[in-house]
């Protein structure tokens, strides 16, 4: 992830695979110390160390960051799968 932006290679319907980016900044915004979907500008600029995991048991993506809260930084975490998904090669905010 760089910034905001999260680069993947999607696979296309017809096997293809296309270079894909989402400004995830425009979905997800730091609500005191909380990572929340939004649908407008978010802001998790006033996050640090925002990092990718996978979970086996799910099979989901999850960001993690250590966002700010009154001073103090609180680490947490939001399921990408919830709203991002891949259409056609072209990651989408559904």
């Amino acid at each position: 992830m760089i910034s905001s932006f999260l680069l993947s290679s999607c696979s296309r319907k017809n096997g293809i695979t296309n270079k894909t980016w989402i400004d995830l900044n425009r979905y997800i915004s730091n609500d005191d110390g909380l990572l929340k979907w939004k649908n407008d500008d978010g802001n998790i600029e006033s996050c640090e160390g925002i990092r990718l995991s996978s979970s086996l048991a799910t099979k989901h993506t999850e960001m993690n960051a250590d966002c700010e809260i009154e001073g103090y930084l609180v680490e947490n975490n939001i399921d990408l799968d919830e709203h991002i998904t891949n259409i056609d090669g072209q990651l989408e905010y559904n």
